[in-house]
């Protein structure tokens, strides 16, 4: 009724009206408002009631996600959104939602992209920007200890230590000063601990190294950078530092 008369009184509503008048239209909505507001906010901007975590939880308004397949800068898919509700984000303070339905699951990815859209503008990131483009990643090579010292080299030829330290420890030289994009502080993850932002599977960490973390200082590790092969000797060495 609201939305009705505002066309009829003023020609339109404003995008927060009409936004805010077709929750009963969204199944998502009261999950998101039971399992997710209290960290991401009501309207996903990252401010509930518990968002003094130690990384902060996702402002959607940003337009940044950094657990994707998808390229440096792009968004994520629908599986990508999916996975990362289902296993949560390790050392981040969100828990896994593993246990929901899986139609619970699917509409909370319909409402997290419903809710990523510019603070000041009415269509979401998902209906302005670009296709993303997925990375595809390779079948994993078979493991021998030539794999691991290429790892090794590579992960000092790349930078690594800088951040994460000579150990994975994620005592880098330039660890104190990292931050995300809104210039607050980013400590880099200690890979020793084997808590990684969306869990050991090599899979996801090779795509870690492939896409970056965007809004974070991790960089997307690209073909003109490193080949797959090179990507997954990375990852084997990066398994080997957990636990020590």
């Amino acid at each position: 009724m609201l939305s009705l008369l505002c066309l009829v009184a003023a020609g339109g509503c404003p995008w927060f009206v009409r936004f805010t008048t077709d929750t009963a239209d969204r199944p998502g909505h009261a999950a998101y408002l039971e399992h997710c507001s209290v960290c991401h906010g009501s309207s996903g901007r990252g401010d509930g009631s518990a968002a003094e975590l130690p990384i902060a939880p996702a402002d959607f308004s940003s337009g940044y996600f950094k657990l994707r397949s998808t390229r440096s800068g792009e968004l994520p898919t629908d599986d990508d959104l999916f996975g990362t509700i289902t296993r949560g984000i390790g050392g981040a303070g969100m828990p896994s939602f593993a246990h929901l339905p899986l139609e619970t699951r699917t509409a909370l990815v319909a409402e997290v992209k419903r809710l990523s859209r510019p603070r000041d503008g009415d269509e979401t990131f998902f209906e302005t920007r670009p296709p993303a483009r997925v990375v595809e990643v390779p079948p994993r090579p078979a493991l021998g200890e030539k794999t691991i010292a290429d790892g090794r080299k590579l992960y000092v030829d790349q930078g690594c230590p800088v951040c994460h330290g000579d150990e994975g420890r994620g005592d880098g030289s330039a660890a104190a000063d990292l931050k995300d994009y809104a210039n607050r502080k980013l400590p880099p993850t200690n890979l020793t601990l084997g808590v990684f932002k969306a869990g050991a599977d090599p899979r996801q960490l090779y795509l870690r190294i492939a896409t970056g973390l965007n809004g974070t200082p991790m960089p997307e590790y690209g073909d003109d950078l490193m080949k797959p092969d090179e990507r997954w000797a990375l990852v084997e060495y990066l398994l080997t530092l957990i636990g020590r």
